[in-house]
C-alpha cells in the first residue's frame, strides 16, 4: 500500500513539472514572438529623431513570422467567368483584354488577375458573396472595407488585391491560391521596417510625418512567362497626409500603394 500511495505522488509530481515545462515553453515562445518595450521605446525615439512619429500604441509588435509562397496562376479566373455569366455565354477578343457577354451582363478580364464586372442589374454584397463563392473564392478569404472586399490568404491580407465598386461596375484583382509552394526568409522586424521605409519618406521629401497605422500584408508579384504567383510577406504602413507605403520584409524594399483597398479599421 505504501509503494502504491509513492507512485501517485510521483505520477502527480511528474505531471506538474510536466505542466510547469509547457507552460515555460509557451510563455518564452510568446515572449520572443514579440518585440520587447525597450526594444520599441528607443526605436520610437530614433524614428522620431529622423522625423517619423509612431506612437507606441500603433507599433506592430509581433515578429513577423509569414513564408513566402509560390502558386501557379494558370486558368485562375477560368471559374469566376462561368460563376458571374453561367456556362453559357459569348467571348470576343479586344485590343483590352477578353471580353464576356450574356443577358446584359459584360466582364472583361485584362490579365491573369484583373478583371471589370459590369452587371446588367445592381449587385449587393451579400450576392456578390455568394457568387465568388460558387466561382471559389470562399466569402472568408474576403475583408469587408470602406473600400469595398480585400482579398486574404491564409488569414493574411493581400496588398492591393480585392474587389471595389466604382460607378456601377466592379473592378477587380483576384487571386486563387492553390497547391502552394513555401519558403521561409529572414524577415526584417517592425524597427527595422520603419527605418527602411523613414529613408523613402525622407527621399521623397515627405518627412516630418506621422504613421496612423501597420498591419502585416502579402505583396503580389506575377511572372507572365511561367504562369506563378509569389507571395511576399511585408507591412502596410499609413501615413497621416502621406497615403499608404508598402515595406518587403525581406528586402526592405520600400512602394507606395497602387490600387486603395485600405481596411476601415488597421489590425495590429
Amino acid at each position: 500500500m505504501q509503494w502504491g500511495r509513492a507512485k501517485t505522488v510521483l505520477i502527480a509530481l511528474l505531471l506538474g513539472v510536466n505542466l510547469f515545462l509547457a507552460m515555460f515553453i509557451a510563455e518564452t515562445q510568446t515572449a520572443r514572438g514579440r518585440l520587447s518595450e525597450e526594444y520599441i521605446a528607443d526605436t520610437v525615439r530614433l524614428l522620431d529623431r529622423r522625423g517619423l512619429s509612431v506612437a507606441k500604441e500603433d507599433f506592430y509588435a509581433v515578429r513577423l513570422r509569414l513564408p513566402t509562397l509560390t502558386f501557379s496562376t494558370e486558368g485562375m479566373l477560368d471559374g469566376l467567368v462561368t460563376g458571374l455569366l453561367g456556362e453559357v455565354h459569348e467571348m470576343t477578343s479586344t485590343e483590352e483584354g477578353s471580353l464576356y457577354r450574356r443577358d446584359g451582363n459584360r466582364l472583361l478580364r485584362t490579365g491573369a488577375t484583373d478583371f471589370v464586372y459590369s452587371p446588367a442589374q445592381p449587385i449587393g454584397e451579400e450576392e456578390l458573396l455568394s457568387t465568388l463563392e460558387r466561382a471559389g473564392f470562399p466569402a472568408e478569404e474576403f475583408l469587408v472595407t470602406e473600400k469595398g472586399l480585400a482579398l486574404t490568404v491564409e488569414g493574411v491580407e493581400v496588398a492591393d488585391y480585392g474587389i471595389r465598386l466604382e460607378e456601377g461596375a466592379l473592378h477587380g484583382r483576384l487571386l486563387r491560391a492553390e497547391h502552394l509552394r513555401r519558403r521561409n526568409d529572414s524577415l526584417l522586424d517592425t524597427a527595422n521596417a520603419l527605418l527602411a521605409l523613414s529613408e523613402a519618406l525622407s527621399a521623397a521629401g515627405q518627412i516630418p510625418c506621422t504613421v496612423t497605422g501597420i498591419a502585416p500584408v502579402y505583396l503580389a508579384e506575377l511572372s507572365g512567362l511561367s504562369n506563378e504567383a509569389t507571395l511576399r510577406p511585408g507591412y502596410r504602413v499609413v501615413v497621416e497626409g502621406g497615403g499608404v507605403w508598402y515595406v518587403e520584409a525581406a528586402s526592405g524594399e520600400v512602394s507606395a500603394e497602387a490600387m486603395e483597398l485600405v481596411s476601415a479599421k488597421e489590425r495590429k
